[in-house]
């Protein structure tokens, strides 16, 4: 299947899919005997599908940020922008025409097996699964796909890049890491038993989670994501505030802090109402 062939499968256009199965396996919803996209009960189909596919697209991010996978790309394409347009070497003409014709080889992007080499995936079969998951990312317009398996960075792939200024790639990752799948997982038994799945599942809430020495990266990434956060969230308004980046870890911890004391308080409150 090809890329274009592959589109089709896009969330947007699973009703017409879901349409097309019912038509062969239900009796009496044969094409044109009443059943549309505007169906209620197939609506309700595609909706059910929806919310799973939802699952699988955050699964898929989650691979594409624990792999850095944006940052791998965005860093070779600048990487071949810049070897594009280096000045000729000491082979003159030749040399150049050769540095050229190298550039404009790597302007298709980075190959499958590139990729999974860079992240680390080294696997014989690696690649291929890989691929798959690159696959449904390209789909949702996360990164671009090009014939022969290649990838480049978009406009999105930009976004999810992890370097030292906090982004929104730290914000996502924060949100979908493993700790966070490991609270999803007991979400069922924190419902039934009315506790919070995190503290369900680790035994303290988020908080004291990254404050935990044994969890320092976790604390870190909980930083960037709530500079970036906050930073985007003024962005539009209150921009003279300059925080995020320009806040200093002691500042950014006292405030969490008093975020933690402020929250408590809360719950305090509303036990004794």
């Amino acid at each position: 299947m090809d890329v274009h062939t592959s589109q089709i499968m896009k969330s947007k256009d699973l009703g017409k899919a879901v349409k097309a199965a019912v038509a062969h396996v239900v009796p009496g919803h044969a094409p044109g005997a009443g059943v549309t996209t505007e169906d209620a009960a197939m609506q309700a189909t595609a909706t059910v599908f929806g919310a799973i596919q939802g699952h699988w697209l955050s699964a898929c991010l989650g691979v594409m940020l624990q792999l850095r996978i944006a940052d791998i790309l965005v860093d070779h394409a600048a990487s071949s922008s810049s070897h594009a347009n280096a000045p000729a070497g000491p082979n003159g003409a030749a040399g150049a025409a050769n540095d050229n014709a190298s550039a404009a080889g790597d302007s298709t992007g980075m190959s499958i097996d590139q990729l999974a080499a860079a992240c680390g995936a080294t696997s014989p079969t690696a690649s291929s699964h890989l691929y798959k998951v690159l696959r449904v990312l390209a789909q949702h317009e996360m990164l671009d796909e090009h014939p022969g398996k290649k990838f480049t960075p978009n406009a999105a792939t930009v976004q999810l890049v992890q370097g030292e200024d906090p982004s929104l790639g730290h914000m996502a990752s924060h949100l979908i890491n493993p700790p966070k799948w490991d609270a999803w997982k007991v979400l069922p038994q924190a419902v039934q038993q009315g506790k919070t799945a995190f503290v369900l599942a680790h035994g303290m809430d988020v908080y004291e989670y990254g404050e935990a020495a044994e969890h320092t990266g976790y604390g870190e990434e909980f930083m960037k994501a709530m500079s970036y956060f906050t930073r985007h969230s003024l962005a539009g308004g209150v921009t003279s505030l300059k925080v995020g980046r320009r806040l200093g870890r002691l500042r950014r911890l006292r405030w969490l802090r008093q975020f933690r004391r402020l929250r408590r308080l809360s719950c305090t409150r509303h036990l004794q109402q």
